[in-house]
């Protein structure tokens, strides 16, 4: 028999999405919209048990109307679910897991002070978590979990960064930490984007909605079963977001830059601009006004100015020989013309209308 699992993490229902402005109630919204997909997902997929590795929750004051909804969704369900208290909606004096709305579900296992372990027999399964009594710690969350010997199928929970050399973490997860478990799966959340680790053996799913500026998540499908866990990605999300460098090197107007970034355009789409490059003296940039010029065309748009004036051949050597720039350009010059590599040649070049 195998055994087919759902993980999520990191939804954060009720983020205030600043960064967003006036967009930032539409993608709350959103994130309750994806939550009910979720759950939609969660059956069609007839999953033996969903996994929710942390911060389900942006805080743990969310709105009663927000509590309302995952109670009813949670209530679709007939398999168990795994909650875990994550960094924002961590198990302390306020959590929002006292509140009686989501104790008192009867198929949700709540990781907490007093519970730290739940077999479900039917599936021949334990899964085992530490919750978040505070939003910081030093201690691993897979602190004083291991392998249960008379289950088929050994899981746990843990919210936490996997640890890096010379950084202190919260809650940090290092190699060690997973071996001395001994578990079949750890499903990781704390983390915003999709990572297998261990060998397929853990993985963060990361947000299943768009939450910040390059953070990419989903929702994780894991079949459990002879060999190595199966890991399938799924992509419930309705929004996105992207970066994109723009060269403003040989554009003309300030119109051929807009419908450069207009190209773009996707009305669930965070597009991040960042102009580079070198753009002529006659091209006058007004940031403000492109992105209200092109705020129509995305979700959500955010300019950057990196680029810097080009200088043509004539203003650079009427720069007095006697100022520090005029000595400058005339020594990069020289460099410029001694250059033998086409690669050398742009460095000398940038530098010399950049310095």
């Amino acid at each position: 028999m195998s055994l087919k699992l759902l993980q999520i993490a990191d939804v954060h229902l009720d983020a205030p999405f600043r960064w967003l402005g006036t967009r930032g109630r539409e993608q709350r919204l959103q994130l309750k919209e994806t939550f009910r997909r979720l759950i939609d997902l969660a059956l069609a997929e007839r999953i033996d048990a969903l996994l929710v590795a942390g911060d389900l929750f942006d805080s743990n004051t969310p709105a009663q109307d927000t509590i309302d909804l995952v109670r009813a969704q949670l209530a679709r369900l007939a398999c168990p679910v795994f909650l875990l208290p994550g960094t924002h909606d961590c198990f302390d004096a306020t959590s929002v897991y006292r509140r009686p709305e989501l104790a008192q579900l009867p198929n949700v296992r709540l990781f907490d002070a007093e519970h730290s372990a739940f077999a479900v027999d039917t599936l021949e399964l334990a899964v085992q978590g530490q919750a978040n009594c505070s939003k910081t710690s030093p201690t691993s969350p897979l602190r004083g979990l291991s392998r249960r010997p008379g289950a088929r199928y050994n899981v746990a929970l843990a919210h936490g960064s996997l640890a890096m050399p010379g950084t202190e973490d919260d809650f940090p997860l290092a190699p060690a930490d997973f071996a001395a478990a001994g578990m079949d799966y750890v499903a990781l959340g704390h983390w915003h984007s999709q990572r297998v680790c261990q060998g397929g053996r853990a993985c963060y799913s990361g947000p299943p909605e768009l939450l910040a500026e390059g953070q990419e998540g989903c929702a994780l499908l894991v079949e459990l079963g002879e060999g190595a866990p199966r890991l399938e990605a799924r992509d419930v999300a309705r929004r996105r977001c992207a970066q994109l460098e723009l060269a403003v090197d040989g554009l003309p107007s300030a119109a051929e830059l807009a419908a450069a970034i207009r190209a773009r355009g996707d009305p669930d789409l965070a597009q991040g601009v960042t102009l580079v490059g070198l753009r002529p003296l006659d091209l006058v940039l007004d940031l403000e006004a492109l992105a209200r010029e092109l705020e129509g065309d995305f979700f959500a748009l955010r300019l950057e100015d990196r680029s810097h004036p080009a200088l043509a051949p004539d203003e650079i050597a009427a720069l007095p020989e006697g100022t520090v720039l005029g000595r400058f350009a005339r020594l990069m010059g020289e460099r410029l013309a001694a250059a033998s590599e086409e690669a050398e040649r742009r460095t000398a070049e940038q530098a010399l209308q950049i310095g």
